[in-house]
Formats: C-alpha cells, structure tokens, sequence
C-alpha cells in the first residue's frame, strides 16, 4: 500500500489507543527500535524505556484525546503536527493535561513505525 496521509494519522492514533490500553506488543510494533522520546518535562526515553514504564505503571494514560492531527509526508518519512488532551496516572499521581506535539514516523516494510516524538505542555485555559 502506498504512503498516505491517512494512513499516518490512523497508525498516530493506533498508538495513542495502544498507549491507553497498555498492548505492549502493538506499541511495539508502532515505536521504532531507534525511537528518540521527549516528554514535556524535557525527560528523553529510549523504545526501550518506553515500554519498561507502560509495563511497570510508571506511566498510565487513562485516555488521549486528539484534538488536532496534521499529517505531512516527504517521501517514506512522515511528520505529524498534533494537539492532544492526556489523562495519566502512574507513580506520579494523576494529571490532566493537553500538549502539542510532533512526531516523526519512517515506513518500514508497508507500515509506519515512529522514531521521534516531541512535545510540550499548553497552558491551561480558564
């Protein structure tokens, strides 16, 4: 199947889904082995780190609700510009928060893998 923009933001949204539903086997699948992951907190994780704290319950996303998702391919490479409402839970307590991101994903044999994910935290509105 050729590279699309719809196929990038339906495998963004897989894996914001697996995230939520802690399959670590599809997010193993979606998450690149070279994958470089910052968090807003400027924290920076590994594929591998990724999946210790999902397992663990370091991390607990209760819910991701994507507000905005803005696809753009060059190539086999394809970025994703996005804004998303985050519930989390974990060692650190609960939290609310919506951060606008960027990832970028590679297609690797027929499907997208993500190797770059970066955001920040919006301020909250009142």
């Amino acid at each position: 199947l050729p590279a699309t923009s719809a196929s990038l933001a339906a495998a963004d949204t897989a894996r914001f889904v697996a995230m939520v539903r802690r399959d670590l086997p599809a997010l193993s699948a979606a998450l690149a082995d070279e994958l470089v992951y910052v968090h807003s907190s400027s924290v920076r994780q590994s594929k591998t780190d990724q999946l210790r704290d999902l397992e663990k319950g370091v991390a607990v996303y209760q819910s991701i609700d994507v507000r905005t998702q803005e696809p753009s391919l060059y190539g086999e490479t394809g970025v994703i510009q996005g804004v998303a409402a985050f519930t989390t839970a974990g060692t650190a307590g609960p939290s609310t928060f919506t951060l606008r991101y960027t990832d970028v994903y590679v297609r690797r044999n027929g499907r997208w893998q993500m190797v770059a994910w970066h955001c920040t935290r919006m301020p909250e509105s009142k």
